[in-house]
């Protein structure tokens, strides 16, 4: 593991356009990620039916974004800017790197790394295709297809304001644009809702949100069945793409930290609740219903599911003291307060009978004092459990300590639940 990682900080220190050492680095590449591997076991196919906003899940890849803090020229001086890189875990060799495969690549700017800042990511049906959002300008985006097959990236639309994405069904990528227009006195917000057809690069225009939707949610979380869903601080909405007919499917009694997308079974999970009450229930919408799961534990703070398991942490916040981002910000009403929330344990549920006795299937272990495991955020692919290691910072401002949770440069950590394997990997 310390070679994994000595090896991905190596290359990180040499551009992708340089041509010298060009045979040793691959060399070193193919040592790292080829030597003494098996035949990779059978790949978990249906867990590509299952979305979350937190990960990615294709060809039983696990995909998540890093962030690192980066320095670059600036005029006469630098600038510190974060830069961001999709990297993943396979599920079935425990191999871990950054999505674009050139061993020499620094992966920091676009310019130097075809896949740099893509994000917003949504997988096609052929694994390892995707597509990724850019910024472009001051307030515009631009959308590219990106293939690690082939190891390209192609600009598909390009937007002079704000975008963002839905989702990706059946052959399209659904997404709006966000505009302000001014009329006389008087500006308004335009919400254009469009497509962008996978086989053809074709942009449509499906509606416009209307003037007098009634819901504060402006953009949509998911695309089901060509259907769009607001997720609302207290409501659960749906429309038809041309913003025909609005159904207002459930109330929700708090707002939704947390949703996955089972497309295999149609099925909807929304966990709602206030981390700062310490509470949280968990929800399934199936056949159009809106149904609340009972669990073992009644408090439920982050969850994630596979095919047939629900996997949740429970509140049991770990108090850690006041943070730094208080002292330093005298416009907080309430001094933050930095907690392990979970108390560092991971419990399963039958997906079939949530009702039933729940196991917990991991505690926290392999950290020290400056370290901590972020449940908060956690993904199962398989027989793996996949989370962030988050760095404690500790201060002394005006003689008093604070500790701050810190995510830039956070580790991936994998256990192993079958055989309780605990690996590291910490991309530089």
């Amino acid at each position: 593991m310390k070679k994994l990682t000595a090896i991905l900080l190596a290359l990180a220190l040499v551009s992708c356009t340089k041509t010298d050492d060009i045979a040793a680095g691959l060399e070193t590449y193919r040592e790292v990620y080829d030597s003494g591997s098996s035949a990779p076991a059978e790949v978990p196919l249906y867990m590509d039916g299952i979305e979350s906003p937190d990960f990615y899940i294709s060809g039983g890849k696990y995909y998540f974004m890093v962030s690192r803090r980066i320095t670059r020229p600036s005029g006469t001086g630098t600038a510190t800017e974060t830069n961001h890189m999709l990297a993943y875990m396979d599920s079935a060799s425990g191999n871990a790197a950054y999505a674009c495969s050139d061993p020499l690549c620094r992966h920091v700017t676009e310019e130097e790394c075809r896949f740099a800042n893509l994000r917003e990511c949504r997988f096609t049906e052929t694994p390892g295709v995707f597509y990724g959002f850019r910024e472009s300008g001051l307030l515009g985006r631009t959308i590219w297809l990106a293939d690690l097959n082939e190891g390209t990236s192609r600009l598909m639309h390009e937007v002079s304001w704000m975008s963002s994405d839905v989702g990706y069904e059946n052959g399209k990528l659904y997404f709006y644009e966000w505009e302000e227009i001014t009329q006389g006195r008087q500006t308004v917000n335009v919400y254009t809702y469009c497509t962008l057809d996978h086989e053809t690069g074709e942009v449509t225009e499906t509606g416009r949100l209307p003037d007098d939707w009634p819901y504060r949610r402006k953009s949509a979380d998911l695309v089901l069945n060509g259907e769009l869903y607001f997720m609302t601080d207290d409501a659960l909405v749906k429309t038809d793409a041309q913003f025909e007919t609005a159904v207002e499917l459930a109330e929700l009694p708090a707002p939704v930290v947390q949703w996955y997308l089972d497309r295999n079974t149609g099925e909807l999970f929304l966990l709602t609740g206030d981390r700062d009450t310490f509470t949280g229930s968990l929800y399934v919408l199936r056949n159009g219903e809106l149904m609340p799961l009972t669990l073992t534990h009644e408090e439920i703070c982050s969850f994630s599911i596979t095919e047939d398991r629900i996997y949740y942490t429970a509140y049991d916040p770990v108090y850690y003291g006041t943070s730094s981002l208080g002292q330093l910000s005298e416009s907080l009403a309430e001094t933050p307060k930095t907690y392990d929330y979970t108390g560092g344990r991971v419990y399963a549920a039958d997906r079939g009978n949530p009702s039933g006795k729940s196991e917990m299937v991991y505690e926290a272990d392999g950290f020290d004092q400056n370290h901590m495991a972020y449940l908060k955020e956690f993904a199962v692919v398989g027989d793996s459990l996949y989370f962030k290691e988050v760095t404690l910072s500790r201060q002394v401002i005006d003689g008093a300590e604070s500790i701050t949770i810190s995510h830039p440069g956070a580790a991936r950590i994998r256990v192993g639940l079958k055989d309780g394997s605990f690996t590291r990997i910490a991309f530089e």
